[in-house]
């Protein structure tokens, strides 16, 4: 059987190279002949290009982007080498597949793939090829009524149909009126143990890890807070030299450095959807912020924490007012973990 999945594995996101790698091992497990669908979306390019053309008129904008252009160059060559370990890339065309696999990740979200967004939908017409979406995310609160109509026509006709969030199962049902089983993102698929082999086994432990994807002043005098009361000192990545915060900070990591700074961390401040998973799967010390400036993340970071019952590690909640019980974590994750293989293993055996 020859799977296609189609999502952004190119992107320098370390969520979306991460998610990417996960459902490709995963899916390979159950079928060998598996890739990812090397489709150019116009936008998507346009956000992973080190220098926008369009924006060179700016000379803010200019003097940034020459000023890292070499710490850039050299993360662009982490992402790729993490790329090249862990995916295969394809162009031939969807219908050469026998199931395209739309997933994970905000792909449904047209504020990033612009004109190109109906192709997240797999609006590809074919009798053969089974369509199906794993773990979807519109990474939005409501969709434009303008595209309403077309969106619930691409929806119904997906073969396999699941979501990431409770948010976009709502969003599906008051479209189509058919609500899609929430599976877990496919980072969470793996284990612990499972992302051990794909680390790049160099940091120390003993370290405060603040991952953010958003600015967020709350957040980080948090981190400055723990790191005087603790002693611990604070390693976060960033991807300018203008960086503002006080820390240790790693300009060019790729995915798998960033895996070896979450790995080895004593404590998570985050703001970030991906850096809250890999912190409930690891079972970290972690602390997470919805900052004023964020709100769209705000609903994938509650839906998440609320699932396992530990939403109280958000620092607008206050302190925290118990150790979490990785336990029954545990116990949620793994159910949740299988239902989401389960849910694979149906569109891979399908008739």
């Amino acid at each position: 059987m020859k799977i296609g999945i189609l999502t952004f594995p190119k992107a320098i996101n370390y969520g979306t190279a991460l998610q990417a790698a996960a459902l490709y091992k995963i899916l390979s497990k159950r079928s060998g002949d598996v890739f990812f669908v090397d489709h150019k979306c116009d936008a998507i390019e346009r956000s992973n290009s080190i220098f926008d053309l369009r924006s060179a008129a700016n000379p803010k904008y200019t003097l940034a982007h020459l000023l890292n252009l070499d710490i850039a160059l050299k993360r662009r060559k982490n992402f790729s080498d993490f790329q090249q370990k862990n995916m295969r890339f394809s162009d031939a065309p969807f219908t050469d597949y026998d199931i395209v696999v739309a997933g994970s990740d905000q792909i449904w979200n047209y504020n990033l793939t612009g004109d190109d967004y109906k192709t997240f939908f797999l609006d590809f017409t074919n009798g053969k090829t089974k369509k199906a979406a794993y773990a979807g995310s519109f990474g939005l609160s409501k969709l434009d009524d303008n595209r309403k109509e077309s969106i619930a026509a691409l929806l119904s006709d997906f073969d396999f149909l699941s979501v990431r969030e409770e948010q976009a199962a709502k969003i599906i049902d008051s479209l189509i009126s058919k609500k899609p089983p929430v599976v877990v993102d496919p980072t969470l698929l793996l284990t612990k143990n499972d992302w051990e082999q794909l680390a790049d086994k160099k940091q120390g432990n003993g370290f405060i890890f603040v991952y953010t994807v958003f600015n967020d002043d709350a957040l980080w005098n948090f981190a400055h807070s723990m790191s005087e009361k603790t002693g611990l000192p604070i390693k976060t990545i960033s991807y300018s030299r203008l960086h503002r915060n006080d820390a240790q900070i790693s300009f060019t990591a790729g995915p798998a450095q960033w895996l070896d700074c979450m790995l080895n961390a004593s404590v998570v401040i985050t703001n970030s959807f991906h850096g809250t998973a890999f912190s409930v799967n690891f079972h970290k010390d972690f602390y997470f912020n919805v900052p004023d400036n964020a709100k769209s993340v705000g609903s994938r970071l509650y839906d998440l924490t609320s699932r396992y019952g530990i939403s109280d590690r958000c620092l607008s909640a206050g302190a925290p007012q118990k150790d979490i019980d990785w336990s029954a974590v545990d116990e949620k994750l793994d159910r949740d973990r299988q239902m989401s293989l389960d849910f694979i293993d149906s569109f891979i055996t399908a008739e």
